[in-house]
């Protein structure tokens, strides 16, 4: 007679298929992180080098530096004309005055144009995004590894738990994001899918924390 499985195999079964995902997952953190780096909330970030250099033929000071966005936008900078000091007609950004930039420049900490978020960098922000995703990346890896180890599962399985509720926190700022003013049609569809699972995750982490008695 078919005897049907005992919980503690179901449970070990459910450890198993977690530790395939959260291993898939870690992965793919190395394999492709820009999957993963509108997740991670810009408070938590400090300026990755690479995003304080503008592109080429672009004004450094007319750059907006938004540490939320993951892609740098010029704004548009309004242009007057006047004489310079040898008597010639120029063209020159608004806001300065004979070549040197006054009061009103973009690049002054006083100015509306000045963006304080990208100097001053919060308390949390004490990784880049990229160091922020290969962490969690390692992270899920020891996760995969504890859920295997019934001495260790109870332990991981609480930790695991408390990822997913970090994780949602990320997600609902990406979300956030997606229907700002940066945000995209395929940003908005990706973070309102991606939100929902969330949830299922929790509570499956939570369940191999019971401890089940091996009949």
């Amino acid at each position: 007679m078919h005897l049907p499985p005992s919980r503690a195999t179901v449970q070990t079964l459910s450890a198993l298929a977690m530790s395939a995902l959260l291993a898939a997952s870690a992965l793919k953190h190395f394999r492709d992180p820009s999957f993963y780096r509108q997740v991670v909330p810009g408070y938590l970030c400090r300026e990755e080098p690479k995003d304080q250099a503008p592109r080429a033929g672009v004004d450094a000071d007319l750059v907006s530096a938004d540490p939320d966005a993951d892609t740098v936008v010029p704004e548009p900078a309004a242009v007057v004309f006047g004489m310079s000091e040898a008597g010639i007609p120029e063209a020159r950004p608004a806001g300065t005055s004979g070549g040197a930039r006054g009061n009103g420049s973009a690049g002054d900490p006083g100015s509306p144009g000045h963006a304080d978020r990208s100097g001053t960098p919060t308390p949390l922000a004490i990784m880049t995004r990229g160091e922020w995703i290969a962490v969690s990346g390692l992270i899920e890896a020891g996760a995969a590894v504890g859920l295997l180890v019934p001495a260790t599962r109870r332990f991981t399985a609480t930790g695991v738990t408390a990822m997913y509720a970090a994780f949602t926190a990320g997600h609902i700022d990406a979300l956030r994001r997606a229907y700002g003013p940066r945000g995209s049609a395929g940003q908005r569809k990706a973070h309102t899918l991606r939100l929902p699972f969330q949830v299922p995750l929790i509570l499956w982490a939570w369940s191999l924390r019971k401890k089940i008695a091996r009949q």
